[in-house]
């Protein structure tokens, strides 16, 4: 007699979408938890980034590469709170003249000096300037209402007792002297 065969079953669809499910759960479980355990608890206090840049270092668990002469004279920022290693870096060296690079090759953090600090922010922006106002145009009608207006309004000259012209009525003042000297 010969052997028998089982017959061929195909994995039922729902058994393979199971499977699959789980698998993603599974991946998103572990991305996540590596993604929390990259943030790191920080509690830098600013000072000299000599002194401050070696205490970054051992709390994130880190090799910083740096000259004591290229960061000496600098004063870093205060980090406290939970941030990535580069985040921490980042936010205490801000406003410095130190920049902080990475070697893409091995990922090595090196903190160098730029040639110019980075411009610290301004407290309260400048305010909006407004665009200068068009002039209305003139007609034609509207200068020669004015000037005719303004060249009724003046009137003729009028003659005062010295013949010269002025501006305003002429009329008599009436009275007595009393005393000439006053």
């Amino acid at each position: 007699m010969p052997p028998t065969q089982a017959p061929f079953r195909p994995c039922r669809p729902t058994r393979v979408g199971r499977w699959l499910a789980l698998l993603c759960a599974s991946l998103f479980t572990v991305l996540h938890a590596a993604e929390d355990s990259s943030r790191r608890r920080f509690d830098l206090p600013a000072g000299a980034a000599v002194v401050t840049l070696k205490r970054a270092a051992q709390q994130a668990g880190l090799e910083i590469v740096y000259s004591a002469a290229v960061v000496s004279g600098v004063q870093t920022r205060t980090v406290i709170g939970e941030f990535t290693p580069r985040e921490a870096l980042e936010l205490m060296v801000s406003h410095t003249p130190l920049k902080i690079f990475s070697d893409p090759q091995t990922g090595a953090l090196s903190i160098l000096r730029s040639s110019e600090p980075e411009p610290r922010p301004l407290l309260t922006p400048p305010p909006p300037k407004e665009p200068p106002r068009p002039m209305k145009p003139q007609s034609l009608i509207t200068v020669l209402s004015t000037w005719l207006a303004l060249a009724l309004a003046s009137g003729h000259p009028a003659t005062g007792a010295e013949g010269s012209t002025s501006a305003g009525p002429t009329g008599t003042i009436a009275g007595q002297v009393r005393n000439s000297a006053t």
